[in-house]
């Protein structure tokens, strides 16, 4: 087991707006002080509306993810899956129960309705194994290289996260989003993504993890949404436990982005040791 019960997500966000989107469609981030940071966004396009995602519209977000995947995701293209694997991984990465019945996940619209973007969010595991992905670490390396390379960056960065948040169900998980090629460079990832902090906030989140594997995402997480990056990886020189450079050649690099949102006792540094005891323990027996 990893530190993190062997944690690996969907994470590696497909590609939404460009970062270098004109500011004017920038999303305005308000951050005030004291104990908890509030979040709010005003895209400039008033016509897009961000609402929970809705069940009808859950397998059409599945099915864009997946295919996504296989277009617009630097490393997961060279793992030579077929779009079906890739939609098992989203499946399993984001369950509706887990991502859309709770009401976390979320969608922009146009005024018609018309879906622009989405962006899953679920509570995060951290008792997650890397084995429920065991048959496509079994097809490709790729995406055995990857697990094991996100899993490596929870594990190295862990004591520097709140623990205390992770371990008791008060950390929200953003596995996968995306935005249409129609409609990029006009503000509907980064208000998502804001929207997202706010979502956390009213739902008593005090923080949010993602793992970005494309620039675009990490740049609003990190610029927008003002997350700090835990731990990075380049593609071209993570070299896997068998000796191997499986995600060589992607050109790219993979993230893990904390977004504190609130500040709280149990995420103390005095308390980090027992709930990372707590990980471990609950990981080996679950």
């Amino acid at each position: 087991y990893s530190t993190v019960g062997g944690y690996i997500s969907c994470g590696i966000e497909t590609p939404a707006d460009s970062p270098a989107s004109s500011d004017r469609h920038r999303p305005v981030l308000h951050r005030n002080g004291g104990m908890s940071s509030a979040f709010s966004f005003a895209p400039a396009d008033t016509s897009m509306v961000i609402e929970p995602m809705r069940s009808d519209e859950y397998e059409r977000c599945i099915d864009l993810a997946s295919a996504a995947f296989n277009t617009n995701n630097p490393i997961m293209k060279r793992a030579g899956l077929s779009v079906e694997d890739y939609r098992a991984y989203a499946l399993l990465s984001c369950s509706k129960v887990k991502s859309v019945d709770t009401g976390l996940s979320l969608v922009a619209r146009s005024a018609d309705g018309e879906l622009l973007a989405f962006l899953f969010l679920k509570t995060f595991d951290p008792y997650q194994k890397t084995s429920d992905f065991k048959e496509m670490m079994r097809k490709s390396r790729t995406t055995a290289g990857l697990i094991e390379l996100v899993s490596g960056l929870y594990d190295n960065a862990i004591m520097s996260m709140r623990i205390g948040s992770m371990a008791t169900g008060k950390a929200l998980h953003c596995p996968m989003g995306g935005t249409l090629p129609s409609v990029n460079g006009k503000g509907a990832g980064k208000a998502l993504r804001m929207r997202a902090c706010e979502v956390a906030l009213e739902r008593g989140f005090n923080t949010l993890l993602v793992e970005p594997a494309h620039g675009a995402t990490r740049h609003i997480w990190t610029k927008y949404c003002g997350g700090i990056v835990r731990g990075e990886a380049s593609s071209e020189t993570f070299a896997s436990k068998a000796g191997d450079f499986p995600l060589k050649g992607s050109e790219s690099s993979v993230s893990v982005v904390e977004v504190v949102l609130r500040k709280v006792h149990r995420d103390a540094a005095v308390y980090k040791p027992f709930y990372l005891a707590k990980i471990v323990v609950l990981s080996a027996v679950m």
